[in-house]
């Protein structure tokens, strides 16, 4: 990797701020006009220039005196005019805002009572960086809001107040300030005045590659969240000589590169762009310094005496304590599970691959011992997980019912008594209930593992059957009992008159084809792929029935202690029916039980004494009635609907009092639980026709399937129960999956009585079909080639896809906390269910706008709010951490161990992954690795960032817009590591490839994209969001106009960059949405950044009261189902590029100063200075050192003034240099 030469910062004088000193400062402000006068006098021989050069010295003390003052603490914040006042007379004066200040302490412990009060922020005000004529003016919050005219008692600082240049926004880029006077008003030496700027305001421009600098394409992936420039070349046409920043050393430099005399395009730019910008790695919401993740989830063992007991003990916590693990908190040792996944990536050169068999045995079909499985649950749920189970998960479980009739094949099924004689005239109705599982691989890489089981409990549905051919009256049961409904529990013999009868149906799940199953599951990343029970070649109904065949039965269900369904006859496969990939529809798990015994008397034929059993004959010219309804099988249940994710060590297939036993084996299981037992308010895709009840009839003869037929034809098709993951345009998709209905968690219990369907993972519908396998007729969508589904906004070909990456898996260390942006970080069973709940903020229906948790007892927390307030202020990651060779991205030239990167660190001949990072200040590369490598794992991890500085950092309370695109397009142009999905047949080969973006800036958030950011249909999910240069300036004057509304609201702006984040609970302003969401989505009707795809891929939003049992907060459900899929841009998605760089105040401050000498009134001499200052980890009495926790400081210096600002470079100016 190519590193920039750093350039040496000119290590001036420190003026180290003691107590002593700020005291004289605080005499200075009270009399230091006689005092300078005075001293002025005592030197007669004193020249005029002189003079005015002490005065402009004096100024720039009392400027740098007032830094340290505010600005010298961790928890004190800075921005400009510009972004708490609307249109304000001094935009660009810079003030401070300090939430630390002992009795008026403002950083608000989230809790589940109560909102941040931040109409009180503004009482936090401590003053303007400028002089003014008047003493307090500079305390006054509304001062800048009225323009400062340029006369007698003021001075220009930059620019030309008589032809005044203006910035992209056509503000004037002038600063005027007050002139304070020196000396006794009759006698007066001259005077003086400054102002401070915050260089993290605007764009550094002094460092990174070339644009076209050749990037190794492992690199690229493991980077893509530390962008290494920023792309202030892209600006304006006339910038594009800032694409080099070797030697790019001032603003001055950078306008001698222009191709043209005229310095006006960087002259103009004083606000947006600059060099020499440093951040320190400070805690701005609770103070003291960051903590390095990178040193402690770097730590293989978890044993290690030295680490942090929140890395080692799963009881703690990432959100505060007052939120219970029950109810969702986060565990560190999640967290830190997470980072270390990509020790278990291969394929770093191509297509990576977890191999979920290899390490931890669970997933295996046979293990040696039950030892290995690694449960949550018993229950199969976890609401807070210790570590993250790279899973497949269901994306829809389909239970298609059909009928079918076969000849009787029993002495008692031939009716011989009824006027028209002999079986071939008779046939008996099969119900038939395929149960076709739609397995999805949320992850961007490949999952591999021995086969997984599905068991299905107790499908919420209810039948009924009528021979309409004796009256309309001729029920198969007697209608006393349910109406003369039955479940499919009440459908085999031993269950007949068992009104809670339970069913249960297993399936393993293997590749492999029709006649035989796999050794393996393989699911490439973001697959859908659909399974069904394989039916090999040459399968007729005669074969499964014939007692002397070779072939045991495998699909007629008949007797509960056969156990048909849990096991494959075919195979004496203990574990379940063998299903492969594809829809096999011509078999079925069939019944013919579909009465009982001694049957209700309308249903038989007359003067036939053996037509009383549950199975009924039925003459092939009279017609069934068949009706399906919702309906449990008994409220009583604990759980009246169960799907279970399973494991394979036991073969789990008794059936004692209602409960399996497959509890060793249980990895996930989801419940549905209803009001009672008619859930046809919940699930009935209309509830309103027939009571939710489905009826269809049919001819026994057009539905007889012979005895050797082969196919599937005779079948017909009513009912589909349908457990999913929602698609976006499905007609009765009634909420925003990719933002409310996280469906990859650790199971759950869907109660519908305390959270409606809408807002569950897993929607749950009974619809009429009228196909087993045309998706326009409610049928099976499946890609006939490769057995792939449909998923993500349609699941059929022209809108859906069929690789649909949804969750980053880690291929290298974390380089920033954007790489935990597009992770699954709220996995808990636990509602609300939300996807990539880091970095975005959006309020959830579950939970009032006005709170960030909701509930009596158990509680739904507002798991984005939480995650953003604990971890972006807190910590950072170095990416100081082994890099091991053989796993993820890293090949044997990538491995280097952390001595070497802290070597090469601080030696600036090789940068971390975490590019951004770059040593504080110079030191013998070797001493300073020794020292830090001297530390345990909790001292490095609370220590590293008194060593470090981020380069280049980025205060989000800018309002320049130049600054902000870019910072937005730091990613422009660049070339996407990926992979091409090629298939040929039925095979499919994955190939690494590079996705060019010449003009327009991507935003990615998997590892590596399927498909470029135009993809084909099938992949339109698979691929990236790219924006041209218009829509980012569009995008750019949207977060503007928001920092600018809250900002003006609060009198005040963030003072965390958690806060920045977030949505605000109880506000009048982004109490929905968190800032650049609520940008993204105004703008957008006019830079159409979402619109198109959102129009493509979305419906509007309908629900029931029922469905919404629940919700607190309606209004976020409006909107379009679309918003937050891959193809549209999110919050996230900005947050990923500037999570290295973000902060909400300076580090780094240009100090310009004016001074004069005058005589009668008349100014003889002037002279400006100007200086760059940098804060520095050292408190200013350093008898404490940098590490020490605020709370326990005892320095009275300290606590007052904080960190020890530095000189870092200072020269004098000419009026035309401004």
């Amino acid at each position: 990797m190519k590193t920039n030469p750093k350039k040496t910062q000119p290590s001036g004088f420190a003026l180290v701020v003691t107590l002593s000193m700020m005291i004289l400062l605080t005499v200075i402000a009270v009399g230091l006009l006689t005092l300078s006068s005075v001293s002025l006098r005592s030197s007669g021989h004193a020249s005029a220039a002189s003079i005015a050069k002490n005065n402009a010295r004096l100024g720039m003390m009392l400027a740098l005196g007032e830094l340290q003052k505010t600005l010298g603490p961790d928890k004190a914040v800075s921005a400009p005019a510009s972004a708490v006042a609307d249109k304000p007379g001094q935009p660009h004066a810079v003030g401070v805002w300090n939430q630390g200040d002992p009795g008026n302490y403002w950083h608000w412990a989230p809790n589940d009572n109560s909102a941040p009060s931040y109409s009180s922020k503004s009482n936090n005000f401590r003053g303007w960086l400028v002089s003014t004529t008047k003493q307090n003016d500079a305390m006054a919050p509304a001062y800048p809001n009225t323009a400062l005219p340029l006369g007698d008692d003021s001075v220009v600082l930059v620019g030309d107040a008589k032809n005044p240049s203006k910035d992209s926004q056509n503000i004037d880029t002038t600063v005027i300030v007050g002139k304070v006077k020196v000396g006794e008003s009759s006698k007066s030496a001259g005077g003086y005045g400054w102002a401070v700027f915050d260089e993290s305001t605007k764009a550094s421009i002094d460092f990174g590659d070339k644009p076209d600098a050749a990037i190794d394409p492992r690199l690229e992936v493991a980077e893509r969240s530390v962008p290494r420039r920023y792309r202030a070349d892209m600006v304006a046409n006339e910038l594009s000589s800032l694409a080099d920043p070797q030697q790019l050393i001032s603003l001055n430099t950078a306008a001698l590169g222009l191709n043209s005399t005229n310095h006006e395009p960087i002259d103009s730019r004083f606000h947006d762009f600059t060099t020499m910008n440093m951040g320190l790695l400070t805690n701005t919401a609770t103070g003291g310094l960051k903590t390095d993740l990178s040193s402690v989830f770097d730590i293989q063992n978890l044993n290690s005496p030295t680490l942090p007991e929140a890395v080692v003990n799963a009881s703690s916590f990432v959100y505060p304590e007052n939120f219970k693990s029950a109810d969702g908190n986060l565990r560190w040792s999640y967290f830190r599970d997470h980072y270390r996944k990509f020790t278990n990536v291969t394929g770093g050169s191509g297509e990576p691959a977890y191999s979920l068999n290899q390490t931890n045995k669970v997933y295996d079909l046979k293990v040696n011992s039950p030892t290995t499985i690694n449960k949550i649950d018993p229950k199969g749920y976890s609401p807070s997980p210790d570590t993250e189970r790279l899973l497949p998960v269901i994306a829809k479980m389909q239970i298609v019912f059909s009928i079918v009739s076969h000849r009787p094949h029993i002495f008692e099924r031939i009716s011989q008594w009824d006027g028209i004689l002999g079986k071939n005239n008779y046939a008996v109705p099969h119900l038939v209930y395929d149960v076709v599982t739609t397995l999805y691989n949320p992850y961007d890489v490949t999952l591999n593992l021995n086969r997984a089981r599905i068991r299905v409990w107790d499908p919420p549905v209810a039948f009924r059957f009528t021979n309409l051919g004796l009256g309309p009256g001729a029920y198969f049961r007697d209608p006393a009992n349910n109406g003369g409904f039955a479940t499919l529990g009440q459908m085999q013999i031993d269950n007949q008159y068992n009104a809670n009868a339970r069913r249960c149906f297993t399936l393993v799940l293997a590749d492999g084809d029709r006649n035989n199953t796999g050794t393996r599951l393989q699911l490439r990343p973001g697959e859908v792929k659909v399974f069904s029970p394989r039916v090999q070649t040459g399968w007729t109904w005669g074969a499964e029935t014939n007692p002397n065949g070779v072939i045991k039965p495998t699909f007629f269900d008949w007797q509960s202690g056969r156990n048909f369904g849990n096991i494959d006859g075919r195979t004496d496969n203990k574990f379940g029916v063998e299903a492969v990939p594809g829809w096999y529809s011509m078999a079925g798990l069939q019944i013919d039980h579909l009465a009982t015994n001694n049957r209700y008397g309308p249903s038989k034929y007359p003067n036939n004494p053996n037509d009383g059993d549950g199975y009924v004959t039925m003459r092939l010219d009279h017609e069934l009635k068949v009706e399906i309804k919702p309906f449990v099988t008994s409220s009583a249940l604990a759980n009246q609907f169960q799907v279970d994710f399973l494991a394979g060590y036991s073969e789990g297939t008794a059936i004692t009092n209602g409960i399996s036993d497959v509890s060793a084996d249980t990895l996930r299981t989801y419940v549905f639980n209803f009001l009672g037992r008619d859930p046809t308010q919940d699930i009935s895709e209309n509830p309103t026709k027939n009571n939710g009840v489905i009826t269809r009839t049919y001819r026994i003869n057009d539905m007889l399937q012979e005895a050797s037929d082969q196919t599937q034809t005779k079948k017909r098709a009513f009912a589909m129960l349908e457990m999913s993951g929602r698609t976006t345009r499905e007609l009765l998709t009634d909420n925003k999956p990719w933002l409310y209905n996280n469906m990859v968690v650790e199971g759950g219990v869907q109660d519908s009585t305390v959270v409606g369907l809408s807002n569950q993972p897993y929607d749950l519908r009974l619809k009429e079909i009228t196909s087993l396998d045309s998706p326009a007729d409610g049928g099976i969508a499946v890609e006939s080639k490769t057995n792939r589904g449909y998923f993500g906004a349609d699941n059929r070909l022209s809108a859906g896809s069929t690789f649909v990456p949804m969750y980053h898996v880690p291929l290298a260390p974390a380089a920033s906390l954007g790489d935990f942006i597009h992770s699954n970080l709220a996995s808990g069973s636990k509602p609300p269910r939300v996807v990539h709940p880091f970095g975005n903020s959006r309020a959830h229906p579950l939970i009032p706008a006005n709170r960030v948790a909701f509930g009596t007892g158990s509680q739904m927390l507002d798991h984005s709010y939480l995650l953003n307030d604990s971890l972006w202020d807190g910590y950072y990651f170095s990416s100081v951490a082994n890099l091991a060779t053989g796993s993820g991205l890293l090949q044997t030239d990538d491995a280097r161990t952390t001595e070497q990167i802290l070597t090469d660190l601080f030696a600036n001949t090789k940068s971390p992954l975490n590019s951004r990072i770059i040593p504080i200040s110079s030191q013998d590369a070797g001493e300073r690795t020794s020292e830090i490598l001297g530390l345990n794992t909790t001292e490095r991890s609370k220590q590293l960032g008194k060593y470090l500085a981020i380069r280049g950092p980025f205060n989000v309370n800018s309002t320049s817009l130049d600054a902000w695109c870019a910072a937005l397009m730091a990613m422009r142009d660049r070339t996407v590591t990926g992979v091409r999905v090629a298939v040929t047949g039925a095979s499919t080969s994955i190939s690494q490839v590079s996705y060019k973006n010449d003009d327009s800036t991507p935003f990615t958030r998997i590892s590596k994209p399927l498909t470029s950011s135009k993809p084909a249909d099938g992949m339109l999910w698979a691929g990236f969001k790219t924006l041209t240069d218009a829509q980012i300036k569009s995008l750019a004057e949207s977060i503007i106009k928001q920092i600018k509304e809250r900002g003006k609201v609060d009198g005040a702006p963030p003072f965390s960059v958690g806060e920045f984040v977030n949505r605000r609970p109880g506000s009048s302003v982004h109490q929905n949405a968190g800032l650049l969401q609520t940008a993204i989505d105004e703008v957008d009707a006019t830079a159409d950044i979402n619109r198109t795809v959102l129009d493509r891929d979305s419906k509007t939003i309908s629900s029931t009261a029922r469905r919404m049992t629940g919700v607190q907060n309606a209004a976020v459900m409006n909107g379009l189902t679309a918003e937050g899929t891959p193809p549209t841009l999110t919050q996230g998605d900005l947050m990923t590029v500037l999570a290295p760089i973000i902060t909400v105040r300076g580090d780094t401050f240009k100090i310009r100063s004016y001074g004069e000498a005058t005589s009668g009134g008349t100014v003889t001499a002037r002279a400006w200075c100007e200086a760059v200052v940098q804060r520095v980890p050292e408190f200013v009495d350093s008898t404490e050192v940098p590490e020490t926790n605020i709370g326990d400081l005892k320095s009275a210096a300290n606590i007052t003034f904080g960190r020890r600002f530095n000189l870092v470079s200072f020269r004098w100016l000419s009026e035309n240099e401004l």
